[in-house]
C-alpha cells in the first residue's frame, strides 16, 4: 500500500513515453504542463492521426491522449482501429481518449471501441493521475492475458483467463469476456455458450447478450439471435455491433431488405459517435 501511495506522486509519469494527439495547441501546451508536473519528461505531439500514426511507427510509446475529434483526417477511433491492426500498440501500452463532450452517443463510442479508458474535458490532474494508476495495475496483473492477446494466440488467452476466473481476481468479469470471444474464434461454440448463460441468468449485461447473439448466429439460431440484439438494443439504443449482428442475421435469412435497414441503422448510430449529435 505504502508503495502505491509513493507512486502516486509526483513521479507517476517518470520515464514514461507519451503521446498527445490533439489539434489545439493550447489544449496541447495545458496538458503538457499537467504531465510534467506528474513527473512525465518524454512528451511528444501530433496534430493529426496520420502524423501520430507515423510518429508511433517509429516509437514504442508508453501511454497516448488521443483526441476524438482530430479535424480532418482520422479521428481518434480510427487511429486506434489502425494502431491495432498494424501492431503499433504493445500490449503493455496504454490508449486513452479524450473528448470535450460527455454526450450518450460519444460515451457509448468510446465504451464499444474499448481503449484503455476516456477523458472528458476538462479533467482533473488527481482524476488523471487515478486513472493512469487503475490501468497500470490492470495491465500489470493481466501482463500475460494482454500479451496473449496482442500475439493473437486465442488458446493461451483461454489458458490464462481460465487461470485467473478461477483466483477470483479483481477482474472476473473482464477475464469472462475475453474468454468467451476467444472461445468463439476457436469456435468451442458449446463451451462459450455455458459460460454466457451462467452470466446471463446473474445480470443481463450488454457484452454478454451480444457474444450470445453472436454464438446462435454461428449455431445457425438467428431466431435466438435476432431476441438477443433486440434485447441489448431495448437496453440500449446506441449499441452498433448489435444492430450490425442483427442485419447479418437477416441476410442469413434471407430478407435482404431488412438486412439492408439495419446496417443503414447501424451507419447512422456510428455516424452519431462522429458528430456527437444525440
Amino acid at each position: 500500500v505504502l508503495g502505491d501511495v509513493v507512486w502516486m506522486n509526483n513521479k507517476t509519469l517518470e520515464s514514461q513515453r507519451i503521446l498527445i494527439v490533439d489539434d489545439q495547441r493550447a489544449f496541447q501546451l495545458m496538458f503538457k504542463g499537467i504531465l510534467y508536473s506528474m513527473g512525465a519528461t518524454n512528451v511528444a505531439f501530433a496534430p493529426t492521426g496520420e502524423q501520430a500514426l507515423a510518429k508511433c511507427a517509429n516509437v514504442n510509446y508508453d501511454i497516448l491522449f488521443v483526441d476524438y475529434h482530430l479535424g480532418v483526417g482520422k479521428n481518434g477511433k480510427q487511429l486506434l482501429e489502425d494502431l491495432r491492426e498494424k501492431k503499433l500498440l504493445g500490449p503493455h501500452s496504454i490508449f486513452m481518449l479524450v473528448t470535450g463532450e460527455n454526450t450518450v452517443p460519444m460515451v457509448m463510442s468510446a465504451v464499444e471501441l474499448e481503449p484503455d479508458d476516456y477523458l472528458v474535458k476538462p479533467f482533473s490532474q488527481n482524476v488523471l493521475r487515478s486513472r493512469i494508476q487503475r490501468i497500470k495495475r490492470k495491465k500489470t496483473q493481466l501482463a500475460a492475458v494482454y500479451q496473449a492477446l496482442f500475439d493473437e494466440q486465442a488458446e493461451q488467452v483461454v489458458t490464462l483467463c481460465q487461470q485467473k476466473i478461477g483466483t477470483e481476481g479483481r477482474y472476473q468479469q473482464f477475464c469472462k469476456r475475453v474468454l468467451v470471444e476467444n472461445l468463439i474464434k476457436l469456435n468451442q461454440l458449446a463451451e462459450a455458450e455455458h459460460i454466457l448463460q451462467e452470466t446471463l441468468s446473474q445480470r443481463r449485461s450488454g457484452w454478454a447478450l451480444l457474444l450470445q447473439a453472436k454464438v446462435c448466429y454461428r449455431q445457425n439460431r438467428f431466431e435466438d439471435s435476432m431476441a438477443l440484439c433486440q434485447e441489448a438494443i431495448e437496453n440500449n439504443r446506441y449499441f452498433a455491433e448489435a444492430y450490425d449482428i442483427q442485419a447479418q442475421n437477416y441476410r442469413a435469412m434471407g430478407e435482404t431488405y431488412k438486412a439492408f435497414s439495419f446496417f443503414q441503422a447501424e451507419d447512422g448510430i456510428r455516424d452519431l459517435y462522429v458528430t456527437g449529435v444525440q
